[in-house]
């Protein structure tokens, strides 16, 4: 994959997790991760990936990221409606 679409397909992905956040809907924002987990899961069974600290780090903190995304913007939402 070129860059290009390896930046559109991040900024997708944080615009959707963003997006199920605003939305507050929990199930919305369950997609990508089970989707991640699944893709994780599979690369492990096809041996691509192994039990290498690299190799447990990055999904981890992938999830970490994708939690973080939707809580942030569950909050500005939150805030916005209070204020």
């Amino acid at each position: 994959m070129t860059n290009t679409v390896v930046i559109l397909i991040i900024a997708g992905v944080i615009g959707f997790q963003t997006f199920a956040g605003y939305r507050g809907n929990k199930y919305l924002g369950l997609i990508l991760p089970i989707l991640f987990i699944g893709i994780v899961f599979y690369l492990f069974l096809k041996g691509t990936l192994t039990f290498s600290l690299r190799d447990i780090l990055i999904p981890l903190v992938g999830i970490l990221s994708l939690a973080m995304i939707y809580e942030r913007a569950n909050k500005a939402r939150q805030l916005k409606r209070k204020g």
